[in-house]
């Protein structure tokens, strides 16, 4: 018996350390993604930046995931494997050049474009269904919803703003950015506190009892 309780235990008690690393990380990254509106980053480390960035919205999907899963497993799978996807994607663009090797620089356009639109529009959907399962902070999960829409209408491909001719979409696009900035760090936070409550998923109270 004594060895059957160790068993449930100690996984149990692993699950808040692995929370509280991923709201660490979701804050780092969020911080990332901000840095760059308020100071002017080197070229030599903008790479590391967004990679950095990517890493935390990646540890965001993953810790959460478990509690998400409470409520729904594919509310939870839903919700943290597109950002997880598009994240590793982007971060992978950046870590691996070979990648875009052998392609016109029309394709690459082409690709960067759909794959950045993924990447908000995947922010999107886990602001929103964040929101479904009330799990994480639902002001910052909405606070992502409406940065990452925002941020996705500043890209040039779009058209809807450029250099030349700026739009009423330049402000609103770094607007988004920050927010989603912000959100993640929010996010990040609500994870790390949830880790230090030491109230692993599977607990028939959840996060009630981490509150009392």
């Amino acid at each position: 018996m004594a060895q059957r309780s160790l068993d449930t235990i100690g996984p149990a008690l692993a699950r808040p350390v692995r929370t509280s690393a991923a709201g660490t990380l979701g804050i780092l990254g969020g911080l990332a993604l901000l840095v760059a509106l308020v100071v002017e980053v080197p070229a030599a480390l903008n790479g590391v930046r967004i990679v950095l960035f990517h890493v935390g919205v990646i540890a965001v999907g993953l810790g959460i995931y478990p509690w998400h899963a409470r409520t729904s497993r594919w509310l939870a799978a839903a919700a943290s494997v597109p950002v997880l996807v598009t994240n590793a994607w982007s971060a992978g663009w950046i870590v691996l050049p070979a990648a875009q090797r052998g392609l016109g620089s029309g394709t690459i356009g082409l690709v960067l474009l759909v794959g950045a639109i993924a990447l908000w529009g995947s922010m999107v959907w886990f602001g929103i269904l964040a929101i479904r399962a009330g799990v994480l902070w639902r002001s910052a999960s909405l606070l992502l919803v409406v940065g990452a829409a925002l941020a996705v209408t500043g890209m040039s491909r779009l058209g809807l703003t450029s250099d030349a001719q700026p739009t009423i979409f330049a402000p609103l696009s770094l607007f988004g950015i920050a927010g989603t900035g912000v959100a993640w760090i929010l996010l990040g936070v609500d994870l790390l506190l949830l880790g230090r409550a030491r109230v692993p998923p599977g607990l028939p109270s959840g996060r009630a009892e981490a509150s009392a």
